[in-house]
């Protein structure tokens, strides 16, 4: 069972002109029960960014534009279309079913 999800999580960055740049892509993953997970990659490539944005701890200019993040099948947060939501403590209906 995955302790955490996240998934097609996407993170820009705003210019003092305005202008959005991509800085994370579409990134999903699960981290399950009793397990580590490693995030490697290059430096400047997005590593901080992603787990900022699961965190919801971006810097003012920083913005999630889309994704989802749940924590123990509660959902934590849902953007779409650059629009979020956080619904803390709300379980997702998959997780009510067959209890």
């Amino acid at each position: 069972m995955a302790v955490l999800e996240v998934r097609n999580l996407s993170v820009n960055y705003l210019t003092d002109q305005g202008t959005a740049l991509c800085a994370v892509e579409d990134v999903s993953f699960n981290l399950e029960q009793g397990r580590s997970l490693g995030l490697v990659g290059e430096s400047g490539c997005g590593k901080t960014t992603a787990m900022l944005g699961v965190l919801r701890l971006l810097p003012a200019e920083g913005r999630i534009v889309s994704g989802e993040v749940r924590y123990e099948e509660v959902v934590f947060c849902t953007c779409r279309n650059g629009r979020c939501g956080s619904t803390v403590g709300v379980k997702s209906p998959s997780s009510s079913k067959g209890r």
